[in-house]
């Protein structure tokens, strides 16, 4: 199927390029599973802040695995354009989609950042009081 420009792309290069997105994937897995392994033998602290700072570090660990996996699945779905008509649309689904992620993970982190500093100055005000 070839665009307005003529422009087609081989199936070749999408092939190439779907093999090079499943090593990087697997490359990807290995480390996340490597990091998980990592956190889980990471001591963890007691007190209501040390357990909303673990529950930050693992929401922002499952956004960043979200942003990843979507980026593969992106890379893949370009991969597999047979034109840059198709390309395009793909690239701006993928923007779109994104976008609207991005802003629900920053109001998610803002609002456990928020109950995390609210637990740090209820654990101040008592610890001065002793």
């Amino acid at each position: 199927m070839a665009d307005k420009s003529g422009f087609e792309i081989p199936q070749s290069m999408r092939d190439i390029a779907e093999r090079n997105i499943d090593q990087a994937r697997e490359a990807y897995e290995r480390f996340m599973d490597m990091t998980k392994k990592a956190q889980a033998l990471t001591p963890t602290a007691t007190g209501p802040v040390a357990s909303g700072t673990d529950r930050l570090q693992r929401k922002a660990l499952d956004f960043a695995e979200e942003n990843m996996e979507a980026s593969f699945d992106f890379a893949t779905r370009i991969s597999q354009a047979g034109d840059m008509t198709e390309a395009l649309r793909i690239q701006q689904e993928y923007a779109q989609s994104q976008m609207k992620a991005y802003v629900e993970q920053t109001q998610a982190m803002t609002e456990a950042m928020t109950k995390l500093a609210g637990k740090a100055q209820d654990t101040a005000k008592k610890t001065r009081k002793k």
